[in-house]
């Protein structure tokens, strides 16, 4: 997209972020109907946060995301010695794990089928092809994480503007690690803010998915 239109980074960071808040503004506009047409549906957070095969491979992806910063962040700063082949090891595992919790939602049940779910999936599938293409070939543009993290502040928006997120630890906890880890996406070529939003990203993640596995 950079190449066929002549934008830069930051310009389609501010276009992204428009269409995000965009995102936004429809979703509460659309909250404003009647509540009486919501009756009968089947809640988001009484049937999505129902233990599936989805769930359950997100959790995995939640927890061994969170793994793969922590033991990174840990190496950068000198921390903690870890050997290249374990950090290689997580990063491919964990392209591997992402790739199967988006095409697990195929098969699925009790998740509805609604835009903030389509969104998480289309960043786990999206996630884990530039995370193998990157374990494949290290230098792999890393421009499509810029995409993947929009992708994810969408699908957070969404879920933030249902109400009954608002009472769920869960979901709360979901929702702010789709938050950092899209922020962080978008900051790829930033690294402090890359960093610090991954390493807020993982405190969300294991909370989330504890929440999830324990349903």
């Amino acid at each position: 997209m950079v190449d066929s239109t002549g934008w830069n980074p930051e310009d389609l960071r501010v276009f992204l972020a428009i269409l995000i808040a965009l995102n936004f503004v429809v979703g509460l506009i659309l909250l404003r109907e009647p509540q009486e047409k919501l009756k009968g549906s089947s809640p988001i957070v009484e049937e999505g946060a129902r233990q599936n095969i989805f769930l359950l491979a997100l959790s995995i992806y939640l927890l061994l995301n969170a793994f793969d910063i922590l033991i990174n962040i840990f190496y950068d700063n000198g921390l903690l010695s870890t050997p290249d082949w374990l950090r290689n090891a997580a990063w491919t595992l964990l392209g591997i794990i992402s790739l199967l919790a988006g095409l697990s939602f195929l098969w699925a049940k009790n998740t509805p089928r609604n835009f903030g779910f389509g969104a998480l999936v289309a960043a786990l599938l999206l996630n884990g092809i530039t995370v193998e293409a990157l374990a494949i070939n290290p230098e792999s543009s890393l421009f499509p994480f810029i995409i993947i993290g929009t992708i994810s502040l969408i699908s957070a928006a969404f879920f933030i503007s249902q109400p009954e997120v608002w009472r769920n630890i869960g979901f709360l906890t979901l929702c702010g690690f789709l938050l950092s880890s899209g922020v962080a996406g978008i900051a790829f070529d930033t690294p402090f803010l890359n960093t610090a939003f991954l390493g807020i990203s993982s405190l969300f993640a294991i909370p989330a998915a504890i929440f999830f596995l324990r349903r």
